[in-house]
Protein backbone atom coordinates (compact mmCIF):
# COMPACT_ATOMS: atom_id res chain seq x y z
CA UNK A 1 0.00 0.00 0.00
CA UNK A 2 2.89 2.39 1.06
CA UNK A 3 3.91 1.64 -2.28
CA UNK A 4 0.61 2.63 -3.96
CA UNK A 5 1.19 5.57 -2.40
CA UNK A 6 4.26 6.76 -3.53
CA UNK A 7 3.38 5.82 -6.40
CA UNK A 8 0.41 7.89 -6.97
CA UNK A 9 2.21 10.78 -5.54
CA UNK A 10 4.80 10.39 -8.13
CA UNK A 11 2.97 10.44 -11.21
CA UNK A 12 0.97 13.50 -9.36
CA UNK A 13 3.85 15.71 -9.28
CA UNK A 14 4.75 14.46 -12.52
CA UNK A 15 1.45 15.39 -13.92
CA UNK A 16 1.98 19.04 -12.02
CA UNK A 17 5.32 19.39 -13.77
CA UNK A 18 4.10 18.85 -17.08
CA UNK A 19 0.91 21.10 -16.35
CA UNK A 20 3.23 24.03 -15.18
CA UNK A 21 5.71 23.37 -18.44
CA UNK A 22 2.30 23.45 -21.11
CA UNK A 23 1.68 26.65 -19.12
CA UNK A 24 5.30 28.25 -19.55
CA UNK A 25 5.02 27.54 -22.97
CA UNK A 26 1.27 29.09 -23.44
CA UNK A 27 2.39 32.20 -21.86
CA UNK A 28 5.59 32.47 -23.92
CA UNK A 29 3.22 31.95 -27.48
CA UNK A 30 0.93 34.67 -25.83
CA UNK A 31 4.46 36.97 -25.23
CA UNK A 32 5.09 35.93 -28.98
CA UNK A 33 1.81 37.02 -30.46
CA UNK A 34 1.08 40.22 -28.78
CA UNK A 35 4.55 41.69 -29.65
CA UNK A 36 7.82 38.92 -28.02
CA UNK A 37 11.19 40.99 -27.63
CA UNK A 38 9.59 44.21 -29.96
CA UNK A 39 6.96 45.51 -27.60
CA UNK A 40 9.93 46.71 -25.24
CA UNK A 41 11.34 50.11 -25.59
CA UNK A 42 14.86 51.22 -25.06
CA UNK A 43 13.87 54.48 -22.99
CA UNK A 44 12.42 51.39 -20.17
CA UNK A 45 14.68 49.90 -17.55
CA UNK A 46 12.39 47.40 -16.55
CA UNK A 47 9.62 45.15 -18.05
CA UNK A 48 6.06 45.60 -17.50
CA UNK A 49 4.75 42.01 -17.82
CA UNK A 50 2.77 40.43 -20.82
CA UNK A 51 -0.88 39.82 -20.58
CA UNK A 52 -2.31 37.51 -18.65
CA UNK A 53 -0.02 39.62 -16.30
CA UNK A 54 0.44 43.34 -17.08
CA UNK A 55 -0.17 45.76 -19.59
CA UNK A 56 3.02 45.23 -21.34
CA UNK A 57 5.76 48.03 -22.10
CA UNK A 58 8.45 49.40 -19.70
CA UNK A 59 9.03 51.71 -17.18
CA UNK A 60 12.11 53.37 -15.45
CA UNK A 61 15.00 55.28 -17.45
CA UNK A 62 18.77 53.44 -18.86
CA UNK A 63 21.28 55.94 -18.56
CA UNK A 64 23.49 55.64 -21.79
CA UNK A 65 20.07 53.95 -23.71
CA UNK A 66 18.14 57.37 -24.81
CA UNK A 67 16.86 57.76 -27.78
CA UNK A 68 18.19 60.94 -28.52
CA UNK A 69 21.94 61.96 -27.70
CA UNK A 70 22.11 63.52 -31.49
CA UNK A 71 23.30 66.99 -32.13
CA UNK A 72 21.21 68.68 -34.39
CA UNK A 73 25.07 69.62 -36.25
CA UNK A 74 25.99 73.20 -38.47
CA UNK A 75 24.74 71.76 -41.96
CA UNK A 76 27.75 69.42 -43.00
CA UNK A 77 29.45 68.61 -39.36
CA UNK A 78 29.78 67.60 -35.90
CA UNK A 79 26.82 70.04 -33.85
CA UNK A 80 26.62 70.79 -30.36
CA UNK A 81 22.87 70.89 -29.79
CA UNK A 82 20.67 67.79 -28.45
CA UNK A 83 17.91 66.27 -31.07
CA UNK A 84 15.05 64.75 -28.87
CA UNK A 85 12.87 64.17 -32.11
CA UNK A 86 14.91 61.26 -33.56
CA UNK A 87 13.24 57.92 -33.82
CA UNK A 88 13.35 55.28 -30.99
CA UNK A 89 15.60 52.20 -31.23
CA UNK A 90 13.92 48.97 -29.90
CA UNK A 91 15.22 46.65 -27.58
CA UNK A 92 14.13 43.44 -26.11
CA UNK A 93 14.79 41.90 -22.86
CA UNK A 94 17.49 40.10 -24.32
CA UNK A 95 18.71 43.28 -24.76
CA UNK A 96 18.72 44.25 -21.01
CA UNK A 97 20.10 40.72 -19.66
CA UNK A 98 22.93 40.74 -21.33
CA UNK A 99 23.95 44.28 -21.13
CA UNK A 100 24.12 45.30 -25.17
CA UNK A 101 21.50 47.17 -27.63
CA UNK A 102 19.50 45.69 -30.03
CA UNK A 103 20.89 44.94 -33.54
CA UNK A 104 19.28 48.17 -35.34
CA UNK A 105 17.08 50.58 -35.13
CA UNK A 106 12.90 50.89 -36.27
CA UNK A 107 13.36 51.73 -40.05
CA UNK A 108 10.93 54.06 -40.21
CA UNK A 109 11.63 55.92 -43.68
CA UNK A 110 9.71 55.50 -47.09
CA UNK A 111 13.05 55.20 -48.57
CA UNK A 112 13.80 51.96 -46.20
CA UNK A 113 14.86 49.02 -47.88
CA UNK A 114 15.59 50.81 -50.88
CA UNK A 115 19.32 52.75 -49.90
CA UNK A 116 21.69 51.06 -47.93
CA UNK A 117 24.73 51.60 -45.65
CA UNK A 118 28.17 49.76 -45.88
CA UNK A 119 30.51 50.11 -43.59
CA UNK A 120 33.21 50.84 -46.73
CA UNK A 121 36.51 52.11 -44.88
CA UNK A 122 34.87 53.51 -41.50
CA UNK A 123 37.63 51.80 -39.21
CA UNK A 124 40.13 53.88 -41.04
CA UNK A 125 41.76 56.75 -39.00
CA UNK A 126 43.18 58.55 -41.61
CA UNK A 127 39.77 61.06 -42.26
CA UNK A 128 41.40 61.12 -45.78
CA UNK A 129 40.67 57.19 -46.52
CA UNK A 130 38.12 57.06 -44.05
CA UNK A 131 34.38 56.54 -45.67
CA UNK A 132 31.38 54.79 -45.74
CA UNK A 133 29.17 53.88 -49.29
CA UNK A 134 25.99 54.21 -49.35
CA UNK A 135 24.04 52.20 -52.39
CA UNK A 136 20.17 52.42 -54.01
CA UNK A 137 18.39 49.64 -55.15
CA UNK A 138 18.15 48.10 -58.89
CA UNK A 139 14.37 48.06 -57.48
CA UNK A 140 14.27 52.23 -57.44
CA UNK A 141 11.52 53.23 -59.21
CA UNK A 142 11.90 57.55 -58.69
CA UNK A 143 15.42 58.82 -58.16
CA UNK A 144 15.66 60.16 -54.65
CA UNK A 145 17.44 63.37 -53.20
CA UNK A 146 20.37 62.37 -50.93
CA UNK A 147 21.52 66.20 -50.24
CA UNK A 148 19.57 67.08 -47.03
CA UNK A 149 19.61 63.50 -45.32
CA UNK A 150 21.98 63.12 -42.45
CA UNK A 151 24.73 60.17 -40.76
CA UNK A 152 24.59 59.88 -36.92
CA UNK A 153 26.41 58.18 -34.52
CA UNK A 154 23.99 56.12 -32.40
CA UNK A 155 25.28 56.79 -29.32
CA UNK A 156 27.18 59.91 -29.72
CA UNK A 157 27.03 63.46 -30.73
CA UNK A 158 27.84 63.23 -34.52
CA UNK A 159 25.61 64.49 -37.18
CA UNK A 160 26.93 64.98 -40.22
CA UNK A 161 24.57 66.26 -43.17
CA UNK A 162 25.15 65.19 -47.00
CA UNK A 163 25.37 68.28 -48.94
CA UNK A 164 25.71 68.84 -52.88
CA UNK A 165 28.04 68.36 -55.27
CA UNK A 166 29.02 69.34 -58.60
CA UNK A 167 27.30 67.76 -61.44
CA UNK A 168 30.64 67.94 -64.00
CA UNK A 169 33.86 68.81 -61.73
CA UNK A 170 36.03 71.58 -63.83
CA UNK A 171 39.66 71.98 -63.73
CA UNK A 172 40.50 75.49 -63.25
CA UNK A 173 37.44 77.06 -62.53
CA UNK A 174 34.88 77.35 -59.74
CA UNK A 175 32.51 74.45 -59.80
CA UNK A 176 28.36 74.69 -59.01
CA UNK A 177 27.20 72.34 -56.88
CA UNK A 178 23.74 71.35 -57.01
CA UNK A 179 21.53 68.71 -55.04
CA UNK A 180 22.53 65.22 -55.46
CA UNK A 181 19.98 62.68 -57.07
CA UNK A 182 20.65 59.22 -57.27
CA UNK A 183 18.83 56.77 -60.20
CA UNK A 184 18.65 53.08 -59.17
CA UNK A 185 21.86 51.36 -58.76
CA UNK A 186 23.91 54.01 -57.60
CA UNK A 187 27.02 54.29 -54.92
CA UNK A 188 27.83 57.18 -52.93
CA UNK A 189 31.55 57.19 -51.28
CA UNK A 190 31.12 59.53 -48.49
CA UNK A 191 34.56 60.38 -47.26
CA UNK A 192 35.59 62.59 -44.23
CA UNK A 193 38.13 64.31 -45.30
CA UNK A 194 38.85 66.95 -47.52
CA UNK A 195 38.45 66.53 -51.76
CA UNK A 196 41.87 66.29 -53.47
CA UNK A 197 40.65 67.79 -56.32
CA UNK A 198 38.33 70.52 -54.03
CA UNK A 199 34.66 69.58 -54.03
CA UNK A 200 32.14 66.60 -54.37
CA UNK A 201 31.30 65.49 -57.56
CA UNK A 202 29.18 62.64 -59.59
CA UNK A 203 31.85 60.88 -61.71
CA UNK A 204 31.86 60.64 -65.75
CA UNK A 205 33.84 59.06 -68.25
CA UNK A 206 36.36 61.53 -67.91
CA UNK A 207 37.20 61.04 -64.43
CA UNK A 208 39.57 58.82 -64.52
CA UNK A 209 42.02 61.73 -65.64
CA UNK A 210 42.26 62.64 -61.41
CA UNK A 211 44.10 59.78 -60.58
CA UNK A 212 47.38 60.56 -62.47
CA UNK A 213 48.10 63.51 -60.11
CA UNK A 214 45.76 63.31 -57.17
CA UNK A 215 45.13 59.56 -54.70
CA UNK A 216 41.51 59.00 -54.16
CA UNK A 217 39.97 56.31 -52.05
CA UNK A 218 38.62 54.17 -52.82
CA UNK A 219 40.68 54.63 -56.67
CA UNK A 220 38.64 56.57 -59.66
CA UNK A 221 38.13 53.92 -62.25
CA UNK A 222 40.31 54.02 -64.73
CA UNK A 223 37.99 53.89 -68.05
CA UNK A 224 38.49 56.94 -70.04
CA UNK A 225 38.01 56.97 -73.66
CA UNK A 226 40.35 54.83 -75.59
CA UNK A 227 42.54 57.57 -76.91
CA UNK A 228 42.78 55.98 -80.58
CA UNK A 229 39.38 56.41 -81.02
CA UNK A 230 39.53 60.16 -80.22
CA UNK A 231 41.21 60.40 -83.38
CA UNK A 232 38.13 59.93 -85.11
CA UNK A 233 37.09 63.72 -83.35
CA UNK A 234 39.56 65.18 -85.34
CA UNK A 235 41.02 62.95 -88.12
CA UNK A 236 42.95 65.90 -89.96
CA UNK A 237 45.20 66.38 -86.63
CA UNK A 238 46.93 62.81 -87.60
CA UNK A 239 46.98 62.60 -91.35
CA UNK A 240 49.88 61.60 -92.55
CA UNK A 241 51.68 61.35 -89.80
CA UNK A 242 52.50 57.94 -89.07
CA UNK A 243 54.42 58.63 -85.74
CA UNK A 244 51.91 60.58 -84.21
CA UNK A 245 49.53 57.68 -85.06
CA UNK A 246 51.92 55.25 -83.68
CA UNK A 247 52.18 57.51 -80.12
CA UNK A 248 48.06 58.09 -80.09
CA UNK A 249 47.73 53.87 -79.81
CA UNK A 250 50.16 53.45 -77.68
CA UNK A 251 49.03 56.29 -75.28
CA UNK A 252 47.14 54.59 -72.05
CA UNK A 253 44.06 55.82 -70.97
CA UNK A 254 43.31 58.53 -68.90
CA UNK A 255 46.66 59.76 -68.83
CA UNK A 256 47.89 63.63 -69.62
CA UNK A 257 51.35 63.87 -71.68
CA UNK A 258 53.76 65.65 -69.14
CA UNK A 259 56.50 64.43 -70.83
CA UNK A 260 58.14 66.49 -74.01
CA UNK A 261 56.51 64.93 -77.08
CA UNK A 262 58.78 63.72 -80.25
CA UNK A 263 60.13 66.41 -82.44
CA UNK A 264 58.93 65.07 -85.23
CA UNK A 265 55.38 64.69 -84.49
CA UNK A 266 54.12 67.58 -85.92
CA UNK A 267 52.27 70.79 -84.34
CA UNK A 268 48.83 69.94 -85.45
CA UNK A 269 49.35 66.58 -83.84
CA UNK A 270 51.40 67.92 -80.71
CA UNK A 271 48.24 70.27 -80.05
CA UNK A 272 45.80 67.26 -80.00
CA UNK A 273 47.67 65.22 -77.72
CA UNK A 274 48.13 67.86 -75.22
CA UNK A 275 44.60 69.24 -75.57
CA UNK A 276 42.18 66.40 -76.76
CA UNK A 277 43.60 63.64 -74.39
CA UNK A 278 43.53 65.87 -70.98
CA UNK A 279 40.41 65.57 -68.86
CA UNK A 280 39.07 68.80 -69.97
CA UNK A 281 39.52 67.76 -73.62
CA UNK A 282 37.60 64.37 -72.58
CA UNK A 283 35.02 66.78 -70.87
CA UNK A 284 34.50 69.24 -74.09
CA UNK A 285 34.16 65.59 -76.34
CA UNK A 286 32.05 63.57 -74.38
CA UNK A 287 29.58 65.47 -72.14
CA UNK A 288 26.23 65.29 -73.88
CA UNK A 289 26.77 61.38 -74.98
CA UNK A 290 24.46 59.28 -73.21
CA UNK A 291 26.59 57.03 -71.79
CA UNK A 292 28.94 60.45 -70.28
CA UNK A 293 27.82 59.77 -66.66
CA UNK A 294 28.36 57.43 -63.60
CA UNK A 295 25.94 56.06 -60.99
CA UNK A 296 28.53 57.20 -58.98
CA UNK A 297 29.19 60.25 -56.47
CA UNK A 298 32.25 60.90 -54.33
CA UNK A 299 31.15 63.30 -51.57
CA UNK A 300 33.56 64.76 -48.45
CA UNK A 301 33.34 65.81 -45.62
CA UNK A 302 36.22 68.39 -45.78
CA UNK A 303 37.16 67.06 -41.77
CA UNK A 304 41.10 67.12 -40.53
CA UNK A 305 40.02 64.81 -38.07
CA UNK A 306 38.29 61.16 -38.15
CA UNK A 307 34.78 61.00 -37.59
CA UNK A 308 33.65 57.42 -36.90
CA UNK A 309 34.68 55.06 -34.33
CA UNK A 310 36.75 52.21 -35.18
CA UNK A 311 35.43 49.59 -33.22
CA UNK A 312 32.21 49.41 -31.37
CA UNK A 313 30.08 52.05 -33.57
CA UNK A 314 26.91 51.98 -35.09
CA UNK A 315 25.81 54.50 -37.65
CA UNK A 316 22.23 55.45 -38.40
CA UNK A 317 20.97 57.26 -41.86
CA UNK A 318 17.80 59.81 -41.86
CA UNK A 319 16.08 60.76 -44.59
CA UNK A 320 15.35 64.47 -44.92
CA UNK A 321 12.44 64.30 -42.51
CA UNK A 322 14.50 62.77 -39.94
CA UNK A 323 13.47 58.99 -40.03
CA UNK A 324 15.61 56.07 -40.79
CA UNK A 325 16.46 54.71 -43.72
CA UNK A 326 18.99 52.57 -42.66
CA UNK A 327 21.74 51.51 -40.09
CA UNK A 328 25.18 49.99 -39.59
CA UNK A 329 27.57 48.12 -36.94
CA UNK A 330 30.97 47.22 -36.55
Amino acid sequence: MKNMKALRGETTAIGTLIMFLLFLFLLGGVWLYTGGPEQSQGEGAFLNPSWPFGGGGTYGQVPGFAPGGFTQGDGNGIGENQDAGLPQQQFSFLDFFYGFRGNSPVKDSPYAGMVTLETGNARSSDPKQEYITLRTSYNLEKSITLSGWSLHEDAGDIKVTIGQAAQIPFLGQVNVDSPITLPANSIVYITTGRSPNGTSFRANECTGYFEQFQDFYPSLSIDCPDPENEILINPSAVAGDSECLTYIQNAPRCILAVNALPPSIHSSCQNFILNQLSYNGCINAHKNEPTFYRNEWRVFLNRDQEVWKNQNERIRLLDENGKVVDSIGY
